[in-house]
């Protein structure tokens, strides 16, 4: 059976869907498949991307990618809005990630935010 896009046109020209955990393709070749090019060099580009865990009764999420390279996390921030009587309350979490191959080029080179709501 096939399943519904998570997104209809035109939002799906912004935001992608494509598995980067457990991709074989190396950050800038994913890149180069979204058109990021070099006209996009400070811009960003937009997934969802489907997470799994190393262990079914785990909780750590499998981040492998590429050639046996895997994103390191670097920090994380509880995200705030303002509610209804202007207090502030967390609704997610934004992570950042470093890519890691030490036999690849892309090496520390690519930052990954990772949002979690």
């Amino acid at each position: 059976m096939d399943r519904q896009p998570l997104l209809l046109p035109p939002y799906n020209t912004i935001i992608h869907e494509c598995n980067l955990f457990g991709n074989r393709s190396e950050p800038s070749e994913i890149w180069e498949a979204y058109e990021g090019g070099a006209q996009r060099t400070d811009q960003a580009l937009y997934f969802f991307s489907e997470l799994k865990k190393l262990n079914p009764m785990g909780s750590h999420i499998d981040r492998k990618i590429g050639s046996g390279g895997t994103w390191n996390i670097g920090k994380a921030v509880a995200t705030w809005v303002n509610g209804t009587d202007e207090n502030p309350s967390p609704i997610g979490l934004k992570r950042t990630f470093c890519y890691k191959n030490e036999g690849s080029e892309d090496n520390g080179r690519w930052l990954l935010d990772d949002f979690l709501l």
